[in-house]
This record gives C-alpha cells, structure tokens and sequence, in this order.
C-alpha cells in the first residue's frame, strides 16, 4: 500500500503541476498534395503542413517545425537538402531532413503559387511557378530564372527529369506539345512524333521506357522523342466521361491514376503490358478530387475529401485509414456531448464515442461540408446542404431535408429545433415542433442575408446575421411564440456577428473583424471587450464553467466571469486558425482550419486573474496554498462536498447554498499532501483530487 500511495502521489503532482497542452488525437486526413521518400520514411505534404511517416504510411507525425502554416505544393529531397514549396509563402530548406525549416526563396521575387514539383537534374533543382521556371545550383540558397523560348515559358507548364532527358510540356496552343532536352534545359527539341493530344498530365521512365499520361491515351518510347500509343483508344468510365487522371503512383507492376469530379472519382491501373486500363475503385467514393497518389511496397494510397484510402490488393478493396496521425483536416463544426465528440468536414463527418481519443467515419456521404451539429433528446442533427439526422451517435445518416438550403447552425430550447442558413435569395430559419420530422420557415422580419448563427435563451431566440447592406446586419431576436423577429444593433456599430454566447446573463457575440461584444440586458445595448484579444476575427463562442472561449484566426482565448482581460491560452496548438469550439464537462475541442480537432483538459487551463488566481476550472488553484475556491456552477443546490485526505480521514464537509459564487475553503492549516474532493448530490458523486503544496 504505501508504495500504491506513492506512485499516485508522484502521478497526480506530475499532473497538477505539468504544463497545459493542446493535444490532437484526430481525426486523421487532410488534403495530401505531395509527397517524397527519403530512404525508408515517407513525407507528405498537405494543405497544413509535412507530416512523415517511418513505418510504410500506416501512422505519421507532424514534421513543420519553422514552417509558417500554408498549403505545401512541392515537396523534394536532392540527397542533401529538403525542399518544400509553400503557396503564396515562397520555398523553404531544410538540412536535417525536415527537423528545421528556413525560408530560401532569394532570386525568385514576391511570394508566387507553385504549380508543378520539384525537378532534380544533374546537380540543378527545378521550380516552376506563376512567374516563371527558376533553378538553383547550391541547394536552394539562391536561386535563377531559367531562359525558356516563349512556348515553353508559363504557368502550368510541367518539366520532368527522366534519366539524361528533360522533357517540358509547351503552351497549348503551341503547335508541338512536348520538348526535350540532353543538355541541361540550354536547348530544346520537338519531341511530340506520335502523340495525338496536346494536354500532357505525366511522365515516367522505367528502365530504358518513357511512358507519357495525356488527357487520353498512355504512351511510350524508348528515346522520349518518337512515340507509340500504348492505349489505342481513350478509356470510358462512363457513356460519356472518358478516363482522365489528375494523380498517379507506380507500385512495380501497375501505374495507378486517379480521376476527381463531382460525381466521377474514379482510380484505374494499367501495366506495362496492358493496352487499356481497368477500373480498381472497389468501395472507392464516387466524388471527390485526389491531388496525390503514393505507393510504397504493394500499398497505394490515395487521399480523397480529406480521407487517406488504401489498397494492398491492386484495386480489389479500398479502405478508409482512421486514426493514423495525419492530423490535417480543414474542419468546418465541432460539437461535444457528453463522451461523444463529433467534427464535420467537406462532405464527411467523423465521430468518437471517448471524448475524442479515437475517432470513426461516418458511413454516409454529405451533399456539401458539414457545418453544425445539434443533440435533441438523443437524435442528433447537422448542418450540411439541408439537415441530417442520426439516431446511431454519428454512424449513419438520413436526409436531407430542406436540402435546398445552406445550413449553418442549428439549436434547441427544450420544445423547439432550430435551423438557420440561407438559400439563393433570402435568409433561412426554419422551427420543427415534431422533433424534426418537419420543419416551417420562421423569419419574418429578416431581410436579405444569411443565418450564421443561433442561441436560445429561455422563451427568446436570437439570430448572428451577416447581409451585403451594413443597415441590415446584426443580431436579431424573437420569442417562440411569435415568428416576428426585430434588430438589436444599438452599440454593435454595423459589424456582422459570426457567433453568439450566453454566459451568467450576459449576452456575447464574436464579430468579423471587430472582436467580442457584450449586451448586458439581452441585446438591447452592446459594448466592445477586446482587451487582450484585440479586435480579431471571432469565429466561435463557448461556455465552460466560469470561462468564456472565443476561437479565432490568430488562436483561443478565454474571459473569466467578471473579469475585463482576455487571455490567450493557444498554447503549443499547432494550427491557429480555429473555425468551431465546443466543450463538454471535462474538455475544450477545437476544430482547426487544417489541423484536425485539439482537445484540452479543463483542470488543466491555467487563466490569472485580477485577484490573483489561477484557474483549474472546478477546483483552483490546484496546487493551493492556502485558499482553495469550488466552482459551483456544475453543481445544485444541497448538493454535499467532503474533502478527506489520503488516508481518508474526512477533513471538512459542506452543503452548497450559493450557486453563483465560489465557496472559499481555507487550507492553511492543512498539512503538505493530496486531498480528495468529493461531489454528490442529484448528479450522483464525482471526486477530484487536489495537492495541498504550502
């Protein structure tokens, strides 16, 4: 027993005295838009970042360390230096292998959009961007624009190194589609006897083969000059859609390439012996657009509305890879409701029934990204292109209703659901009495515009709504007996409202560009409280306890219940644009623009305040000195608290009258050691441990 006691005592003083994180378990996904082998380990790139992978793709970690956060076009490693090419961001190297960055764009100008990769080639690397094709003799320190003739010099035009040949693509209406080169990119020769299109997508070179991917047809020639058609006729997929693949990967037998669309995501193979390819988009989904493909052994993977797929089979069964570590989703909502977490994306929902430790997907397919999500007596909903519902904790859906809207938010009051969007020409807010088996339109008042958001307090519902006309846009209020909805803009100075809260009677809402505003008599009049978090983008508002939390584009910050200061509390969370916030009784989630969701511990958030304390959110300061505050607001009345110490000798015992401010229990006279804090009442008991640290 005493070594039991003190292995917890060492365990809970790590706890309580460690620093508070952001952690990030998933979903896993994200946009792959690159990727090289260095050796054994796999980087990608993605819309947020690197992340490498040292076991065959099956788990990664993230791998931007000095990148600022951008989309990675072009990944490449020449033996020496890694170099990563980020839109609008210029190129970074790196020395180590990918373990610090630093910016090398000297010699290229401004920022620019890269298009097509890296290109290595007898001791020069290659770069193609919107100003030109620049090259770099000494490992990306400097660089130097390539002279090119005119037909060969542009955006979207790819170069390829295949063994001492260099071949660039030229401007479509250029009479010849395909050059070469042998002497390093000084001259140029036509290249295009045999080839019937114009629109060059790929090019590989197997042993002493060129293979050439068009819009159409594959080719091949043993000189990369005179080329003969290895698919005589193009591919249909369809009556009327002929096969053309945006990505493609080699596995040592097949040439895999990926077709994205709308409604026309499609992966065939072909090997060399073939005349034709073949479909392999066995449980593949039907839409969506692939940037990359990339196979390593017999496994290809293919990275489709964020969800990295994979096959070890040549096609015969594709399978969604969860929970992997490729934490880069462009999230779109975040909702917690008790352990059940779920997170919307384009088209996709995820979902985890252990407060966000492991996540699944959702097997049905949205019509648009997912917005919202909303838990009326145990059906949840969302958002996406008209409304959803679940009544199996996220794993399928059925819908959608009103699927000619745009649903941004959806709230209840106990009686009624609420949906609010828009569609082509007016704003929508919709109210289902049935529990959402219908729904009638309730916006009478509001003009042209569009719902961003929506919060029930008691009998009135309030409405976060945006309109091109400033006279229009602001929070808007009716009551659920009446559809008759008026403006409260009176102090919000015509700034459109992104999010709304309501915490200890007092209204807030997050603004595009101006910060947090406070009504204190429900709307009527409003006031800036920007102290600390500036005049930023505020895209979501959530309550938790005493603390307000406000997500923006710059990172989280929280409000404390009558405190005037904001305080910033990212922390080490790797993507700063946060997009939704939710929380439940024991963490805050945060979906994130690219990085998947973060999750932090309530007890762990350290908030100062004016008077001096730092909050742990239920019991603070934790460790404590001499007093010790109880939040009571997740508590009721005659509701019992017993503090007993590790022997469980029982300390001091109190029964809860005041809900509304914290209990003060001095512990001065307590002696140095863990101290249990229990809680029970009508929510059955709950204990938490505190360290009394004089």
């Amino acid at each position: 027993m005493k070594y039991l006691f003190t292995a917890l005592f060492l365990n809970v003083i790590s706890i309580l005295t460690s620093t508070a994180q952001w952690v990030c378990n998933g979903p896993s996904g994200g946009s792959i838009t690159c990727y090289q082998m260095v050796g054994s380990t796999l980087y990608v790139g993605t819309s947020s970042g690197v992340f490498k992978s040292t076991d065959g793709g099956n788990h990664y970690t993230a791998h931007s360390k000095n990148l600022p956060q951008a989309w990675i076009s072009q990944l490449y490693f020449d033996g020496t230096t890694m170099y990563v090419g980020l839109d609008q961001k210029g190129v970074y190297i790196s020395s180590d292998t990918g373990k610090t960055f630093t910016s090398s764009s000297t010699g290229m100008g401004k920022p620019y959009q890269f298009d097509y990769p890296f290109v290595g080639h007898k001791g020069k690397v290659y770069s193609n961007n919107v100003f030109g094709t620049f090259y770099t003799t000494n490992h990306g320190q400097t660089w130097t624009q390539m002279t090119l003739p005119t037909h060969l010099s542009g955006y979207f035009l790819p170069m390829f190194s295949l063994g001492n040949t260099m071949l660039k693509v030229a401007h479509n209406s250029h009479n010849h589609p395909l050059y070469k080169s042998i002497d390093g990119g000084s001259t140029w020769i036509i290249a295009d006897t045999g080839i019937a299109e114009k629109t060059i997508k790929h090019a590989y070179l197997l042993g002493d083969t060129f293979y050439l991917f068009t819009n159409q047809r594959v080719y091949t020639s043993m000189n990369g000059s005179n080329w003969k058609m290895l698919t005589k006729n193009p591919f249909k997929i369809s009556n009327n859609t002929i096969f053309q693949p945006s990505s493609l990967c080699y596995d040592g037998i097949y040439f895999y390439g990926a077709q994205g669309g709308n409604a026309n995501s499609t992966i065939c193979k072909i090997s060399a012996k073939d005349t034709q390819w073949q479909l392999a988009t066995n449980q593949y989904p039907n839409a969506g657009y692939s940037y990359a493909m990339y196979a390593i052994g017999n496994k290809v993977f293919s990275c489709l509305n964020g969800i990295l797929f994979s096959t070890n089979n040549q096609g015969g069964l594709w399978v969604a890879e969860t929970n992997t570590g490729l934490n880069a989703l462009q999230l779109s909502a975040v909702f917690a409701s008790g352990n059940s977490v779920y997170a919307g994306t384009e088209a996709t929902a995820y979902y985890s029934q252990d407060a966000g430790l492991t996540w699944q997907l959702s097997k049905t397919n949205f019509n648009s990204y997912v917005t919202c999500f909303e838990d009326y007596n145990g059906t949840l909903f969302a958002g996406s292109g008209g409304i959803y519902k679940s009544t199996d904790n996220g794993a399928n859906w059925t819908g959608p209703q009103l699927p000619t809207l745009g649903i941004s938010c959806i709230k209840d009051d106990g009686t009624f659901i609420y949906a609010g969007g828009s569609n082509s020409s007016s704003p929508a807010i919709f109210r289902s009495s049935d529990g959402g088996k219908t729904w009638v339109s309730y916006n009478k008042g509001i003009p042209s515009g569009v719902i961003i958001d929506l919060l029930t307090v008691g009998n009135k519902v309030f409405a976060a709504f945006g309109s091109m006309t400033a006279t229009d846009q602001g929070v808007y209020v009716s009551d659920n007996s009446t559809d008759n909805w008026s403006l409260l803009d009176n102090g919000l100075d015509k700034n459109t409202p992104m999010s709304l809260a309501y915490h200890f009677n007092v209204l807030y809402a997050g603004t595009d560009g101006k910060g947090v505003y406070k009504s204190t008599d429900l709307g009527a009049n409003w006031s800036p409280i920007n102290t600390g978090i500036e005049k930023t983008h505020v895209n979501s508002l959530t309550t938790l306890g005493f603390d307000l939390f406000a997500a923006t584009d710059s990172g989280i910050f929280v409000l404390r219940h009558g405190g005037s200061v904001w305080q910033n509390i990212t922390y080490n969370l790797r993507i700063k644009e946060v997009v939704k916030l939710s929380a439940n009784a024991d963490y805050v989630y945060a979906a994130t623009d690219g990085g998947s969701v973060w999750q932090i511990l309530r007890a762990t958030v350290g908030i100062k305040h004016t008077d001096g304390y730092v909050n742990s959110i239920g019991v603070y300061p934790n460790p404590v000195n001499d007093v010790l505050l109880i939040n009571t607001s997740d508590l009721s009345e005659s509701d019992e608290i017993r503090i007993t110490n590790a022997n469980g000798q029982l300390i001091n015992s109190i029964i809860i009258h005041d809900l509304v401010h914290p209990i003060e229990i001095n512990t001065s006279t307590y002696s140095n050691g863990i101290y249990f804090i229990q809680f029970t009442g009508s929510n059955g008991m709950r204990t938490q441990k505190c360290l009394v640290q004089h």
